[in-house]
């Protein structure tokens, strides 16, 4: 099977019918053809839902280019009224862990009051992300 891929985001969607019957099944990921650069920022991105809201953050070049092989390791903390849900052995739900293709994320239960995550690579700023 080849397809040709799109440098961005892309979607593929495959659909098998039997008779009257069909089911289907759909991927979305980015294709990246970049060259990066040395890491210099870490990028964070909130996803809200209920009381929940993900911290997803990527290690970015000079250029705004995330650095896919960067497994260096983040730490995750927080100030405030929110708590980290950590602890639970996953990489999604760990204080500390080490990047995959250059992106980490942890989930926060935010609590009624203002917080603010903090993620920090060895050797880079730190990122401070707050959350309302």
């Amino acid at each position: 099977w080849e397809v040709a891929l799109n440098a961005g985001d892309n979607t593929i969607k495959a659909i098998a019918k039997d008779g009257k019957q069909s089911l289907s099944d759909e991927i979305q990921f980015e294709y990246q053809t970049q060259k990066w650069g040395k890491p210099a920022y870490l990028q964070a991105v909130l996803e809200k839902e209920g009381d929940i809201t993900t911290v997803k953050v990527q290690l970015m070049d000079e250029k705004g280019v995330r650095c896919l092989e960067a497994n260096n390791f983040i730490r995750f903390d927080i100030t405030g009224d929110g708590e980290l849900i950590q602890n639970k052995g996953t990489a999604h739900a760990s204080r500390k862990v080490q990047l995959a293709s250059g992106r980490a994320q942890i989930s926060v239960n935010r609590g009624q009051e203002k917080s603010i995550v903090t993620a920090k690579v060895d050797g880079l700023p730190t990122q401070f992300i707050t959350m309302e």
